[in-house]
């Protein structure tokens, strides 16, 4: 019986790998196919390549400058973001509803819990 259920999990393993290869061989064909299509897109009209590869690095760079824009948004707390960012901390926090038990102090999660709620709100109100 045990050497039944051995020959099981060799023969999983065996097809887990096989077909991981294939996936893998899959999407190295498949990245090769499409730099296959670009050199070729490239050769056939090299300004449209240009211009299109430029647009594509126009929108790449304009949502690297969004991204940036909207940490230091996030980053000052007397903005939009920040204040509903601290607006709907707050009301999770209040939303919240804590048992009997937990407000004796017989849950330390709770505790620890309205601990970080505490450190941030104090953390807002600086």
């Amino acid at each position: 019986m045990k050497e039944k259920k051995k020959q099981k999990l060799l023969k999983a393993g065996f097809e887990a790998r096989a077909r991981a290869r294939r996936e893998k061989e899959k999407a190295s064909e498949e990245r090769a196919a499409e730099e296959r299509k670009e050199d070729e897109e490239r050769a056939a009209d090299p300004s449209a390549w240009v211009t299109r590869a430029r647009a594509e690095h126009a929108s790449v760079m304009e949502r690297i400058k969004e991204r940036n824009r909207r940490k230091a948004a996030l980053g000052d707390r007397k903005s939009a973001a920040s204040q509903a960012r601290m607006k709907n901390i707050a009301s999770l926090a209040a939303d919240e509803r804590v048992g009997k038990k937990r407000r004796k102090g017989g849950g330390g999660a709770c505790l620890c819990h309205s601990m970080l709620v505490s450190q941030h709100a104090h953390y807002f109100m600086l």
